[in-house]
């Protein structure tokens, strides 16, 4: 259980500053203002920052770099969570939810490396 939660905490931090690293690195673009510069926390949708290019048209390949660390880090984060969350449960119930839930994690992670 310990090396879950380490798993957990420790990947969300990756997750948290790869993040604020790729927003920098964004160059810039929303679908609301196309010749925007920058990240806008308001504006952009995360998904903006595995984009090849950006949305006003600068090469991504930076910021889609550090996002696509980030999400494998989430998804790191949400397979050691998944051990957390089930520990209270019942026999067959937890092996199902543990199973359901890890499979979504490598479906995230099948996302993020794509």
């Amino acid at each position: 259980m310990r090396g879950a939660l380490w798993l957990t905490w420790t990947a969300l931090a990756v997750f948290a500053v790869a993040m604020v690293v790729a927003m920098a690195l964004y160059p810039g673009g929303s679908w609301t203002e196309r010749e925007s510069v920058g990240f806008s926390f308001w504006r952009n949708f995360w998904c903006d920052l595995v984009r090849s290019q950006a949305i006003n048209g600068a090469d991504n390949g930076l910021s889609r770099s550090a996002s696509s660390l980030a999400f494998g880090a989430l998804s790191l984060s949400l397979w050691g969570y998944w051990r957390v969350a089930t520990s209270q449960l019942a026999d067959p119930l937890r092996f199902r939810l543990l199973v359901l839930g890890r499979a979504a994690t490598v479906g995230l992670l099948a996302t993020a490396l794509l």
